[in-house]
């Protein structure tokens, strides 16, 4: 579901703006719940049916953070820099902290690495944007894995939770076919709808 049309053309995952409220970062957020699409669309909004053109591999955020992001976390924490004939060290203390809930939690899921640093988030005084751009980084690496999006369940935290599989694709004009919903269509069957 979406409060507007949907663009004709969509951008690959390096230029791929979400709205800096989604929870998970940047990408095209689909529902398998219709109900939970229309939500999102509102009244005046349309539904769209989303297929992916062929299997698109997905990172099941259920799955403990990849060592590879794990790793990205400890680097970038302190890096040291050379200037004028001095070595300083720069410290991203949101970094630390992201580190210290994985030292603390070494069996995490990637979305609870994600919910802590959205939690942690306002303390290091790091912007939404700033977040954004940690989580967009995060894809960047397992893009590097063969993973063309995330996928979790949705409805956990709600107090009226209506679970749903959401799946967040990074590069919907590449991996996906999206046509517009008819109201008819909704009552023949539920396929994975926009959000």
């Amino acid at each position: 579901g979406a409060k507007g049309e949907l663009p004709e053309e969509f951008m690959g995952f390096e230029d791929y703006a979400s709205s800096t409220g989604s929870a998970y970062g940047g990408g095209f957020y689909t529902t398998s719940r219709t109900g939970t699409a229309k939500g999102y669309a509102g009244k005046k909004g349309k539904l769209y049916e989303v297929t992916p053109k062929k299997e698109v591999k997905l990172f099941d955020m259920e799955q403990p953070v990849p060592p590879s992001i794990k790793q990205s976390i400890k680097r970038g924490g302190v890096y040291k820099i050379k200037s004028r004939g001095e070595t300083l060290e720069i410290t991203d203390e949101f970094l630390l902290r992201t580190q210290d809930f994985l030292d603390d939690n070494p069996k995490a899921s990637l979305v609870e690495l994600y919910d802590e640093m959205r939690a942690l988030a306002p303390y290091e005084e790091i912007t939404p944007g700033d977040l954004e751009e940690y989580f967009h980084g995060f894809g960047f690496i397992l893009q590097e894995s063969g993973y063309k999006g995330l996928r979790h369940k949705g409805g956990v935290l709600s107090s009226r939770p209506k679970k749903h599989e959401v799946n967040i694709y990074w590069n919907p004009g590449k991996d996906l076919d999206i046509k517009p919903v008819a109201k008819a269509d909704l009552a023949a069957g539920e396929k994975t709808v926009e959000r």
